[in-house]
């Protein structure tokens, strides 16, 4: 099984873009670790593809931050802004799903995916 990793998106729909041509779909499983949305200005279009196509993933704190899950204080003030444009216009259906995404680690055929560092 060949597996395309992706992380740290951050709503860039012409980076993903670039990265699925480059790998020429010699995948076979589509995985994420986390960070959908944050900083980019395509966060439904990032959402909506990953929905559709990605086999597993964990919530990262962008994801967790522009679904209004998390207290903005700690961000740095670029990300916080940042994160007010994506919360007021996301779609409220791709915030439901950001919410919804587990924290991680997630177990996925014999290895974990996760978003920052492993639990200690």
């Amino acid at each position: 099984m060949r597996y395309l990793i992706l992380s740290d998106i951050h709503a860039n729909w012409e980076a993903l873009d670039a990265v699925l041509v480059r790998a020429d779909s010699h995948y076979d499983r589509i995985v994420c670790c986390g960070d959908l949305v944050g900083y980019g200005a395509d966060p439904d279009a990032v959402v909506r593809w990953v929905r559709e196509n990605v086999n597993g993933i964990v919530r990262g704190n962008h994801d967790k931050a522009c679904s209004g899950l998390e207290d903005l204080e700690w961000f740095n003030p670029v990300a916080r802004l940042s994160a007010l444009w994506t919360q007021a216009v996301i779609q409220p259906e791709h915030a439901e799903y950001l919410r919804s995404l587990a924290q991680g680690p997630e177990r996925i055929n014999g290895f974990q995916i996760l978003h920052g560092s492993p639990p200690g």
